[in-house]
């Protein structure tokens, strides 16, 4: 359902675009400046409904999208599908473990973890937001999400280095996201 979203999220993004960009064709006299007004009205006249059309579309789109993105917080600051937020960071923690201190060696199996921790576990933990704000208090939260986005950016990192086999660099990468699980971790089982 979520690509159902993001067709209609883009399909709404070129028809919006192509009206926005539409020029207002204004009869003046020569040395004359058209009236503003008059300008958006005539717009409006030629490319106002299809326009506002491809506004609703990139509305609905993301909607949809958003909504099946995956666990979200339920009411009562609970997430969905009921794992923790530090249970996720360890696992989080144990992915970065995994990734072999030599990737040139095993360059799919480093990609593997980290695409596991890039793309499904950072957005789980995200997901659980506002269930930590209300948890930890938001001056917590600030100072464990910034550890945790020193880990995220750094696992990123290693992602790219060892896209672009700049393997010398990734073990530093992952010591640095290491050490930011591990601090974003101790604030959470605080």
């Amino acid at each position: 359902m979520r690509w159902v979203g993001m067709l209609l999220f883009l399909a709404g993004i070129g028809l919006a675009g192509v009206y926005a960009s539409r020029p207002a064709p204004v009869e003046v006299e020569e040395g004359e400046s058209p009236d503003p007004a008059e300008q958006v009205s005539t717009w409006w006249s030629l490319a106002g409904w299809p326009f506002t059309a491809g506004a609703v579309m990139m509305v609905l789109g993301g909607l949809v999208a958003r909504r099946d993105r995956g666990a979200t917080t339920a009411a009562g600051g609970h997430a969905k599908d009921e794992e923790k937020a530090p249970a996720l960071v360890r696992r989080i923690r144990e992915r970065l473990d995994e990734v072999p201190e030599d990737a040139r060696a095993e360059p799919e199996k480093a990609k593997q973890r980290l695409d596991e921790v890039i793309e499904d576990l950072i957005p789980r933990v995200l997901d659980r937001r506002e269930a930590m704000i209300a948890r930890m208090g938001l001056g917590d939260f600030a100072e464990m999400i910034g550890h945790f986005a020193q880990m995220e950016r750094n696992a990123a990192r290693a992602w790219s280095c060892l896209i672009d086999e700049a393997y010398d660099e990734i073990p530093a990468c992952l010591e640095r996201a290491r050490d930011g699980a591990d601090r974003a971790l101790e604030r959470l089982e605080r």
